[in-house]
């Protein structure tokens, strides 16, 4: 039995990810007073936290009691930042067999669409068949959701990507793979989703 964890630790360190999600957060939105909130419950006795209820503020103020450049800030982020995506690591790891791994992407399509073998099926899939969808597809002109199924080697997942992407609280429910550029996709199966406006 091989140890996969050596694979996503060679592709990705936790700091990397940490450093992705982190540019990536919107510090003055609901995420991010979410993850300050988080940082001052565990941090009670520091003195950039006062007795003031976290829930009891306008978004953005709380970005304003926490230096999150410090580097105290930014260990606590990167052990909380492995925390979110330490699930995601374990399943996606859990459906790899002999090195392959399947996952699902969702798309918007006419009802007789059949996938053209010459054009590459793109890089956003999904981890979970239930959380593929069409985030920006369109019905107009009677387009209907189709899913594919498709299976690609572990070494083609952009590993530092899709930590990021499971980590990051806005994305999450997506349960992203990303895959690398080009990377040879094997296409199992393609299907009308069940949920398809208008069936």
């Amino acid at each position: 039995m091989r140890n996969w964890m050596n694979l996503i630790e060679h592709a990705a360190s936790g700091d990397q990810v940490a450093e992705l999600v982190f540019q990536d957060m919107d510090w003055s939105s609901g995420n991010g007073d979410t993850v300050i909130a988080d940082y001052l419950r565990n941090n009670s006795d520091d003195d950039d936290s006062d007795s003031d209820s976290d829930s009891d503020h306008e978004f953005g103020e709380l970005a304003e009691r926490v230096d999150i450049h410090s580097p105290k800030f930014k260990t606590w982020f990167t052990d909380w930042v492995e925390e979110q995506y330490g699930e995601a690591e374990w399943e996606i790891q859990n459906k790899i067999h002999d090195g392959r791994i399947t996952l699902w992407r969702c798309i918007t399509a006419p009802r007789d669409w059949k996938p053209d073998p010459s054009r590459h099926p793109g890089i956003y899939w999904s981890w979970d068949e239930q959380a593929a969808d069409a985030h920006w597809g369109s019905f107009n002109n009677g387009q209907i959701k189709w899913m594919i199924e498709g299976s690609i080697s572990e070494h083609d997942v952009d590993w530092l990507q899709t930590l990021a992407m499971n980590a990051q609280p806005s994305y999450q429910e997506e349960r992203e793979v990303r895959i690398k550029e080009g990377a040879d996709v094997k296409i199992l199966r393609v299907y009308p989703q069940k949920n398809n406006r208008g069936w």
